[in-house]
């Protein structure tokens, strides 16, 4: 098995969200992806030698829909050599990008590996692509269901 180690880390910043006048709302999320992927290459990752791009996110519809990752890495000036794909496990998936990143690295299968996750809910506000979970109040009462973007905010806090 391979050292799995992480090398660096970038993020946008925290914003107000909302559907119109959100901080970010006039960028697009793969944009915003792609300002990150820039400021990873301005500080030295060799973009030539990147085995993969795993990108999750959660609501995978309108503008962070299809497969926002190879778009962001196009618009970020990545070699057209570089895959990208996007993961949606809904509040796991940069999570998940992390751990198919980590497995890919440790099985030998990968050495340099871009992993992460972007979401613009002023954009594409949660629960947008439908769903029972949200959009069931039965469900919610019966569950205790909290909607992801206020326990992600709580947590952030």
């Amino acid at each position: 098995m391979s050292d799995i180690l992480i090398l660096d880390a970038a993020r946008t910043p925290r914003a107000r969200v909302r559907r119109e006048g959100g901080t970010f709302a006039h960028l697009a999320p793969a944009d915003l992806l792609a300002g990150v992927l820039s400021e990873l290459t301005a500080r030295g990752l060799p973009d030539d030698q990147i085995d993969d791009l795993i990108i999750g996110v959660s609501t995978a519809a309108g503008d962070q829909g299809g497969d926002v990752a190879r778009v962001a890495a196009i618009a970020a000036g990545w070699p057209e050599t570089v895959p990208a794909g996007t993961v949606s496990r809904l509040c796991c998936s940069g999570l998940d990008a992390v751990a198919s990143g980590a497995a890919q690295i440790g099985s030998g299968g990968a050495r340099l590996v871009v992993v992460g996750g972007v979401e613009s809910m002023s954009r594409v506000p949660m629960g947008s692509n439908g769903g029972a979970m949200a959009g069931d109040p039965e469900f919610a009462v019966k569950t205790g269901f909290v909607p992801q973007g206020i326990g992600a905010d709580t947590i952030a806090t």
